[in-house]
């Protein structure tokens, strides 16, 4: 039940992201061509907004077991042999979002200060960096939140139909 509303909390904020960039471009996009009169931050804040869509789908995505993978040679190697392989590539994901989220907590105080160029008085570039160690930390939750049934998968006597594959990728 709690895995759930965490899961749509996290699927609605990505929505809310997307619905929201999606108005800011179409406004900017309408008073550039029709007004010609754009407002200055539009462009600016679909970026970011942008920023922040990408580190939340892409937690969306890990958690849906959705990421694009090239696997037709994964899928002719025995159950074991993929489920061990995809056990090492979700352990690697791990590390690499671990990596990710220290050199962010780094740019975040780097840029603590740092005003944004259209809209200095309401968002700072630490806002926009804190959508890095956010998706990071969703990415590693979704991943780590698999592991224990893949793990159980790869060392079950029977070839794991209990346990869904993850997809390697």
């Amino acid at each position: 039940m709690l895995r759930k509303r965490f899961d749509e909390l996290v699927e609605n904020a990505a929505t809310a992201v997307f619905v929201f960039m999606f108005l800011v471009t179409a406004m900017q996009v309408i008073l550039r061509f029709v007004f010609q009169r754009p407002f200055m931050w539009t462009e600016e804040a679909a970026r970011f907004l942008y920023v922040w869509l990408t580190f939340l789908g892409a937690a969306v995505i890990m958690r849906d077991n959705e990421h694009i993978t090239i696997d037709f040679l994964v899928k002719r190697l025995p159950r074991k042999v993929q489920l061990a392989l995809s056990l090492c590539i979700r352990l690697a994901i791990v590390v690499y979002c671990v990596v990710v989220f220290m050199g962010s907590l780094i740019m975040i105080r780097i840029n603590w200060d740092a005003p944004s160029s259209t809209m200095p008085n309401v968002v700072t570039m630490a806002h926009v960096y804190l959508a890095v160690p956010v998706g990071m930390t969703l990415l590693i939750y979704y991943v780590l939140r698999d592991l224990p049934a893949q793990a159980r998968a790869l060392f079950s006597k029977t070839a794991s139909k209990e346990a869904k594959l993850e997809e390697v990728g």
